[in-house]
């Protein structure tokens, strides 16, 4: 079963250090890129924990550096998804101002202070630290000697194009559902568990601002929706203020899986 532990409570541990084969990111989507880094971790050649470091929340929304219209995984589904590729423990790192002024190197001796790193995996065009300082290539230099093996993955391509978050959210948000599964490996998916619904007599909805989420353009989709016992076919309507349904369930609705469009 997939451990999750904030910082603070690894950090105030009296137990040996942990060997783990660690991987670093926001992970958003979980596209089929990051899922070359997880194997990277999981089949790490140590016998060393599959970890990942990540952010319960993503960067960009805490920091609003950048606009941000809304996660393609919700953080329970990240860690599912997770759990299901192989990862047994997952460090969250709280976001914060004073964790976004660390330097790259700082950040790494942070967490090589509770962690033995015996792997670290990162993508190509890894970054971290204030103002983005250390890439890829540099951990290179900084961990020579330190006894951490560095695997840099090279970029994952779907129709001449490298795979990415950005590119995901894009295409969900034009309606591109099949492209998106491909890359994904499953179809996008609505978490509702902590999204209050409006049930009215002919109908249930659901306001647009509750979802934290990315949304599909307005329209009329073909989704099954998930409760705790079983999937349903059904059409979602996509609206300016709201996302609405005609089908009512006995179980509590988990989750509207989005299917391919023809």
């Amino acid at each position: 079963m997939i451990r999750v532990v904030g910082w603070k409570e690894l950090s105030q541990e009296k137990s040996p250090l942990l060997p783990v084969a660690l991987t670093i990111g926001t992970f958003d989507s979980l596209h089929v890129g990051h899922q070359r880094l997880i194997r990277g971790v999981v089949e790490n050649g140590y016998g060393a924990v599959a970890a990942v470091c990540t952010f319960e929340q993503n960067p960009a929304s805490v920091l609003g550096s950048r606009s941000f219209v809304g996660s393609i995984l919700s953080f329970s589904q990240k860690v599912a998804k997770l759990e299901e590729l192989g990862i047994a423990l997952v460090v969250l790192i709280d976001f914060s101002p004073e964790i976004s002024k660390l330097t790259g190197k700082s950040f790494l001796e942070l967490l090589a202070s509770r962690l033995d790193v015996k792997k670290l995996v990162v993508g190509y065009n890894f970054h971290m630290g204030r103002g983005r300082d250390t890439n890829a290539q540099e951990l290179v230099g900084i961990l020579t000697g330190s006894g951490t093996e560095l695997e840099i993955v090279p970029a994952t391509m779907y129709r001449e194009e490298v795979v990415s978050s950005s590119r995901i959210r894009t295409l969900i948000r034009q309606g591109r559902l099949a492209e998106v599964k491909d890359m994904l490996k499953d179809e996008f998916r609505l978490d509702l568990r902590e999204v209050v619904i409006q049930r009215r007599p002919g109908d249930c909805r659901v306001r647009r601002l509750d979802i934290g989420q990315v949304l599909p353009r307005i329209g009329e989709y073909q989704v099954r929706f998930i409760t705790d016992n079983l999937e349903v076919a059904g059409v979602l309507t996509v609206g300016e203020e709201q996302l609405s349904w005609q089908k009512e369930f006995a179980g509590t609705l988990k989750e509207i899986r989005f299917l391919e469009r023809e």
